[in-house]
């Protein structure tokens, strides 16, 4: 597959004498001007294409793709121009002529997220919906699932049979079938009969784990019943499994399939196996499993085909509960160049006092890691360490360079407490102010002042460029009654916006807006201003006949 990613010819070829061929000078020279200017962000290139997000007048940042389609270079924007070779498309292209090294490669991407487990990969997408909620829109999700309470979540099973799709009808023949299984199940359980019951439950389970890689569980459905099932079968073998080689012959197979489960169901094998684990000689036959699979990874003759961070961390989950903390750190040190593994070995040096070292690799992995989730996640970790063993001013000094990092409301809220606490927070704020202005990251800041009630500093950072439209909408209602003057200012900027998109819907929503500038103009008992700028405003744009047809009822 990577080899689609390869960068066209047409793109390494491309010099500015080449692309003064191309478009109109005004147009070549402010795009260059743009480059200059740093405005080009979020560049990516893969194959024949570049895409980039680059700040112009706008609120906000104008999504630009440049593509070699037959040898020729075309390009397209979602600014106003809209057309082929606007000066966003010209200055994403001179931005990779002159810092192609700028440009982030997705075969680079499609590797380090290929390498990543599936529980790691579900915990960033989280963190991605949390700080930007629509791109739950781009992840083919059946949004009735996104409402449901704990209580609607039984009935999960009933809608989930009214999906017509074949991948799905697949999955709803596989679990009619596992169902039946686990209504035999339960019946045994009814009777006290476990061992018959844990038969059925595992050969339910192995089946359902076979059938899982093949079928469609977009909707969540059969993971969430095996993992049921999995919990079950776990408490059959505590009331079943009597003797040494009992349990043996279980933690074999058992760990069989736990190193090459791939479907994101390790983590309920790995407490599967830890749960019944109770004696001495259980915990060191587990350890001698993991040890032994651990030896294959230092014989060349053997072929790798498990995942060793895994079985890293069954072996860890065995020393942690048979609190063999010796042995816990020593093998944790030997793994910590993986993050995972270092934040284990870091929460363990800190519930055994031992704050300055579990510091120190903290800083290490934070100095050694890549990845830019992990980085920051450690960076959290450790700040809350050092608020937590009365720190305070090493652990704002991480709050801080995390918050510039990513903007989150939970942060700066600890930032002002903790510069509350060391009597820094006036300094701390403005510092903040400043950074995130500059940045363009402010969506965080403004929820903060808004629960504040600081509107003052809402409208100073509403009135930045390249602020969302939901956010300025958010300051302008509050400012409503508060800032009645800044408040107008405000919705005129947005009305500016949707007007410059020329489209029908964004025509409608400058109407919205006007209807609120009406409404304060009255309030003040401005009328005559209001009519003045709502019939400049029509005579402006009287070319732009659905824009009249919209806010013409206002006048």
């Amino acid at each position: 597959m990577a080899g689609s990613y390869q960068v066209s010819p047409e793109f390494m070829d491309l010099t500015e004498e080449k692309l003064e061929k191309i478009g109109q000078e005004h147009t070549r020279i402010a795009g260059s001007n743009y480059s200059r200017e740093n405005r080009v962000k979020n560049q990516m290139v893969w194959g024949k294409t570049i895409v980039g997000e680059i700040g112009g007048s706008g609120i906000e940042a104008y999504k630009t793709k440049v593509v070699v389609e037959e040898e020729k270079i075309q390009s397209t924007c979602n600014c106003p121009y809209g057309g082929s070779y606007c000066k966003h498309a010209f200055a994403l292209l001179y931005t990779w002529i002159r810092a192609q090294n700028t440009f982030k490669r997705l075969e680079n991407i499609e590797f380090i997220l290929s390498k990543k487990s599936n529980y790691e990969l579900v915990t960033m997408l989280l963190e991605m919906v949390k700080n930007d909620p629509c791109i739950i829109q781009k992840l083919n999700v059946d949004e009735k699932y996104l409402y449901e309470t704990t209580q609607e979540k039984s009935k999960r099973y009933e809608d989930f049979y009214r999906v017509p799709s074949t991948g799905i009808q697949q999955t709803q023949e596989l679990l009619e079938k596992l169902k039946k299984f686990h209504d035999m199940s339960i019946n045994y359980m009814a009777q006290e009969n476990y061992p018959d019951a844990a038969k059925v439950l595992q050969a339910l389970i192995l089946k359902g784990l076979e059938r899982y890689g093949v079928v469609d569980d977009s909707t969540g459905i059969l993971s969430d019943f095996l993992e049921e099932c999995i919990h079950i079968y776990s408490g059959c073998l505590s009331r079943t499994l009597k003797t040494l080689e009992e349990k043996k012959d279980l933690f074999s197979q058992i760990f069989e399939l736990y190193v090459k489960e791939t479907h994101g169901f390790a983590h309920s094998m790995m407490e599967l196996i830890a749960d019944n684990c109770t004696e001495h000689m259980e915990y060191q036959f587990v350890e001698e499993l993991c040890k032994g699979k651990l030896s294959e990874y230092h014989d060349p003759a053997k072929p790798i085909e498990y995942d060793r961070e895994k079985v890293v961390e069954l072996l860890l989950e065995m020393y942690q509960k048979e609190a063999k903390d010796d042995k816990f750190i020593s093998l944790a040190r030997g793994e910590v160049d993986s993050w995972r593994i270092c934040l284990r070995l870091c929460d363990k040096l800190e519930s055994l006092g031992r704050i300055d070292e579990a510091i120190r690799y903290y800083n290490r992995a934070i100095e050694d890691e890549t990845g830019k989730y992990p980085k920051l996640l450690m960076k959290k970790k450790l700040a809350e360490l050092c608020e937590n063993h009365n720190q305070r001013e090493k652990a704002l000094d991480i709050y801080i360079s995390y918050f510039e990092e990513r903007d989150d409301l939970e942060i700066y809220e600890k930032i002002k407490k903790l510069s509350n606490e060391t009597h820094s927070w006036e300094g701390t704020r403005n510092k903040i102010l400043v950074f995130l202005s500059k940045t363009g990251k402010c969506h965080t800041l403004i929820n903060a002042f808004l629960n504040e009630g600081d509107i003052n500093s809402c409208i100073k950072l509403a009135m930045a460029p390249n602020q969302s439209t939901k956010d300025i909408t958010r300051v302008a209602n509050a400012a409503k009654t508060i800032k009645p003057k800044e408040a107008i200012s405000l919705f005129k900027k947005l009305i500016n916006y949707y007007i410059a998109l020329k489209r029908r819907e964004d025509y409608h929503l400058a109407a919205e807006h006007l209807k609120d500038i009406k409404g304060i103009y009255h309030q003040l008992d401005e009328k005559q201003t209001w009519e003045r700028y709502i019939k400049r405003l029509i005579k402006q744009n009287a070319k732009k006949k659905m824009l009249v047809e919209e806010i013409s009822p206002l006048v």
